[in-house]
């Protein structure tokens, strides 16, 4: 999709592999910083688990692997005390190239690997409750290893703000109310936004985290656009996520000219589905007039959504009332599916949306209260024609656009 630079107010994505990646020093670093504060509980006969990041992440596992397993068991920790869970959260359960891939030939054959199923009453155990009082339902493994780490990417995330840090745990391995229970609070946290550090479903997490999970320990890696590592942490889950942000917000945060008419928000190469493709919206709302159009361009190339697709099309007009409604009285049986609509419902308030997808039909594309776009070159003229200001966020489920005072 090119346009030329009159048609555009602003064209924007993240830096490409010109810029400087992170190299084995930086690897290490992260890596002893991690080790360093797990110190006092690396013992040989130690249990660590290693949760790891699923298909919708480009996290850089395998190589980040080929420095922490060595130093682990340079530390005592035996090779047979060691195993990963693949940390899905609510999304589709990975297949064996997939689970290959994430962590490498050598590394997937000669240590164990467990998925987690968030619906499965077998594989969780209750652990407490929120402050609320919610129950906490979390994944056996993790918990009944002696060390957790987590292996993930940090980006700008709607509702957590970022992603990384205690988010691999929740809702990485937590159990399905307990993921449902994280993500209704977050679609009704009126402070929530993409790039915001302090929100509720964060407190949430870290909750989570104090409550089951130490000691636990992170490495967050912060790419660029072609998926290369420009930054990278290691530590403390909370110490070491903020380090992380402030890296995050320098490499994700972008400045615009102004607000404009439309915005063309391009997810592609970071959308398997239509829950992930949906981020795309909230960095375009930050950069779109009142009143004004949003254009989802995405692939989406597991369509909808493999898991939560029937139930966002079902409800995808219902208003923010209803689907509230139908959760209470149980005819809406995915609140994660209702979490897709709630959070698009309130985009919609400041503009209209349309898409345009390759994996999606129009009827589907309807059905979730999108109107369809099958010719993206027309769609754009029409609007230039009318004296439209137009902008282009590339990249954009990680980006956060902004107006400089």
């Amino acid at each position: 999709m090119e346009f030329e630079k009159s048609q555009l107010t602003f064209d924007l994505g993240l830096p490409y592999a010109t810029d400087k990646v992170c190299g084995s020093d930086d690897y290490k670093i992260a890596v002893t910083d991690t080790i360093n504060s797990l110190t006092e509980y690396l013992k040989c006969k130690s249990t660590v688990c290693i949760l790891v990041d699923d298909y919708t992440r480009a996290t850089p596992t395998a190589e980040i692997l080929s420095y922490l397993l060595p130093s682990l068991h340079e530390n005592g920790i035996k090779k047979e005390n060691v195993f990963f869970l693949f940390a899905s959260g609510s999304h589709r359960l990975m297949n064996d190239k997939e689970k290959r891939q994430r962590l490498s030939e050598e590394i997937y054959n000669n240590y164990r690997s467990l998925d987690h199923r968030f619906f499965d009453s077998q594989h969780l155990v209750n652990i407490g409750t929120f402050d609320d009082g919610f129950p906490i339902y979390v994944n056996k493994y993790a918990i009944e290893a002696d060390i957790r780490i987590a292996i993930g990417t940090l980006v700008p995330h709607m509702p957590a703000g970022f992603s990384g840090g205690a988010k691999m745990l929740l809702p990485g391995v937590a159990g399905e109310e307990t993921v449902y229970h994280m993500h209704i609070i977050g679609a009704l946290d009126p402070k929530q936004a993409i790039g915001v550090v302090d929100t509720l479903p964060r407190r949430l997490m870290e909750d989570f985290a104090k409550k089951i999970a130490e000691p636990f320990a992170i490495i967050n890696v912060i790419l660029n656009a072609n998926d290369k590592p420009v930054g990278i942490v290691g530590g403390d889950y909370i110490e070491a996520h903020k380090r992380g942000v402030k890296i995050a917000s320098e490499v994700y945060f972008v400045k615009i000219p102004e607000a404009v008419d439309l915005v063309i928000s391009d997810t592609r190469t970071h959308d398997a589905d239509m829950t992930q493709a949906n981020k795309g919206l909230f960095s375009a709302t930050l950069a779109v007039k009142e009143g004004g159009e949003i254009l989802l361009v995405t692939d989406a190339p597991d369509g909808v959504s493999p898991v939560h697709g029937e139930e966002m099309q079902s409800f995808g007009k219902h208003t923010n009332e209803e689907i509230k409604a139908a959760l209470d009285d149980g005819s809406m049986k995915d609140p994660l599916a209702a979490i897709e609509v709630l959070h698009n419902n309130v985009v919609r308030k400041k503009a209209k949306l349309f898409l345009y997808s390759p994996n999606i039909s129009k009827e589907e594309a309807e059905r979730m209260n999108f109107e369809y776009v099958d010719n993206i070159q027309e769609f754009i003229k029409t609007r230039k024609d009318n004296g439209a200001k137009i902008g282009r966020l590339r990249s954009s489920t990680f980006i956060v656009p902004y107006i400089e005072p």
